[in-house]
Parts: C-alpha cells; structure tokens; sequence
C-alpha cells in the first residue's frame, strides 16, 4: 500500500477489514464465540444484510451530499460494485467481532444495575421519535445530517422487542442488562476510527463534496 502497488493500493480499505475481521475471529474463537470460525452461518446473515443496511445511508446521502466516491474508484462498474459488495459488507461483521472481542478482553461486562421500564408507550414513542429524526435530517440535511446514523436505532429495536424481546436492547435494558450496548457502542467508536484511518491511506476511497485531490470518475 505504501508503495502503491496496484491492486493492493486501490483495494486496501477492503483488504485492512477483512484483514483484520478474520484476525480477531481468530482470537475470539480461542475464547469460543467467534461467528466467523464458530458460526459460519450467523456469519454469513451479518455479511448480507450488512450490505444492504448501508445501502440505506447511500440512498440517504442522495439527500445528505455528505460524502462521494470521487477518488480512485475503479471505472470499470463490474469492479466498482463488487468493490462495494466486499467493502460494505464488513460493516455488520466487524461492529460484532470487535463486540465480542471486547467482551472477551473483559471490557465493559454485563451487571445487573436499574432496569428500564419497557411499555407499549414507550414503544410507540420511539418508534415515533425514529421516524421524526429521519424526517428532520431530510428537511434539514446540513444541519442535522449526523442523526441519520441515530434516528436508525429507534426503529428496530421497538419491533424486534414485540417479536422477540430477549433479542432486543429493550429487552436486555428492561433487565438492567447494559453490557452489550455500551461494548457495541464502543466498537463503534473503535471501528469508525479504522474506517477513516484505512480509507486515508487506501487509493480508492470516499471525500467531502469537495475533494482535495484530482478526483477520479464517480
């Protein structure tokens, strides 16, 4: 990469995760709950529905204009989408490995503390509050643009709780169990930190509206 030695330049976003995916499955499975080396399959769910889950925020950067794929991206569009495919399905994936891998670290573990109460109100208003803060970040998108990845959350979580509440963040708040969304929520800071530091040094990677750089073909 620091050569610039193609295609490693061009794909090391790609590279760097799947890297680094495969390398702390490794560790967790020492520990004997990795999904990639001790559920295949579950695996699999995450990689495929990762894919979609951020083609939702692309369809919401049309409106956004957040950010752009202008800077050595392949022009050939067969290499450019399966170069999406394997870049936007690491998303779900590395947010769980690195879960898991904090938790088997010993951060932020589980503990019983003040249970939410959960009720049908409390449902339906965050439900309500979701679809409110979607909405606002297309009436207002330069203002409010960073609760695009917020609003999301509340969506979700009130339905999965209907069907299935032990599976839900509800469900787990409504027994005072926290751990798995505070060490979520931490993988996330861990894992948005990774992706704006690979995509620097990657030749094909995502700018501003206006790049600093001879941009590429869009």
């Amino acid at each position: 990469m620091l050569c610039r030695i193609e295609p490693i330049y061009t794909h090391f976003y790609s590279i760097a995760w799947w890297t680094y995916i495969v390398f702390i499955s490794g560790f967790n499975h020492r520990r004997g709950n990795s999904y990639l080396m001790g559920k295949p399959r579950e695996f699999g769910w995450l990689f495929l529905f990762s894919v979609p889950t951020w083609l939702f925020f692309e369809v919401y950067n049309f409106r956004l204009e957040n950010w752009r794929y202008l800077i050595g991206v392949p022009e050939e569009i067969y290499i450019r989408w399966r170069g999406y495919v394997v870049a936007y399905g690491t998303v779900l994936p590395a947010l769980f490995e690195t879960e898991r891998l904090l938790r088997n670290l010993g951060l932020v573990q589980a503990s019983l503390k003040r249970p939410t109460r959960v009720s049908r109100g409390l449902l339906n208003r965050l439900f309500l509050l979701g679809c409110l803060v979607m909405l606002s970040v297309l009436v207002k998108p330069g203002f409010l643009f960073p609760l695009v990845w917020i609003g999301l959350i509340f969506l979700p979580d009130p339905l999965v709780y209907r069907f299935e509440p032990e599976s839900s963040v509800l469900g787990r708040a409504e027994k005072g169990r926290y751990g798995l969304i505070m060490r979520l929520m931490l993988a996330g800071l861990l894992c948005g930190f990774l992706w704006e530091f690979w995509d620097y040094w990657s030749g094909a990677k995502w700018s501003t509206p206006f790049p600093t750089s001879t941009p590429g073909r869009c």
